[in-house]
């Protein structure tokens, strides 16, 4: 009989940090045009090592705001990626990092809701994006 594969030990597993954003554009965004634009830029950014350390992913993504994962030792880096983020297909867009946390819960309540509670959005969306 087969045994299963032992678990790797925490202190050799990569930390991971959950990115909150807001997508500034006029057209809507499904998370797959998001994800694709982000792989995309990473990969003209950082080429296929840069992509491999990044290990990020849509965790979620509603109405403009959403969270993302990606290693620690990455996290500046991926943010630097979602600045050069300029086009999605045809629409004009641009990232607006709220926030990082070091749980998908905190980054919830500190980022998204507070964002969402300010209005913030509705100011943002009276301006058009910068063409």
């Amino acid at each position: 009989m087969r045994k299963a594969p032992k678990k790797l030990p925490a202190r050799l597993k990569r930390k991971k940090r959950y990115v909150a954003f807001f997508v500034f554009t006029d057209s809507r965004l499904s998370e797959s045009d998001v994800v694709s634009a982000v792989h995309h830029s990473i990969m003209e950014l950082f080429g296929e090592t840069g992509l491999s350390t990044a290990g990020f992913s849509l965790v979620e993504y509603q109405n403009g705001c959403g969270i993302m994962k990606c290693n620690l030792d990455f996290l500046d880096k991926f943010k630097f990626s979602l600045a050069f983020i300029e086009r999605i297909g045809d629409a004009r867009v641009s990232f607006i990092v709220l926030g990082v946390s070091g749980t998908i819960k905190s980054a919830r309540r500190k980022f998204i809701k507070r964002f969402l509670e300010r209005g913030i959005q509705e100011k943002l969306e009276r301006i058009r994006c910068p063409r």
